[in-house]
């Protein structure tokens, strides 16, 4: 996204960002690595806490929540 290669995260095509916001089972042990790296279950803080890292905007990680 920062290079302007895309508008949006999920239109990375190359990117596993959909495997865990769309809850898709593809090539990533998709439960495994929500546990593992502590990536939320839920879609919407998925996508919310995506678009903070993305955006750089350390100041308002929330992970612990």
């Amino acid at each position: 996204m920062k290079a302007g290669l895309v508008d949006a995260m999920e239109d990375w095509q190359y990117s596993s960002f959909n495997t865990y916001w769309k809850q898709e089972d593809r090539f990533v042990d998709r439960l495994l690595a929500n546990k593992l790296l502590d990536i939320p279950l839920d879609t919407e803080r998925f996508y919310t806490l995506s678009k903070k890292v993305i955006n750089y905007d350390k100041s308002s990680y929330d992970f612990e929540s």
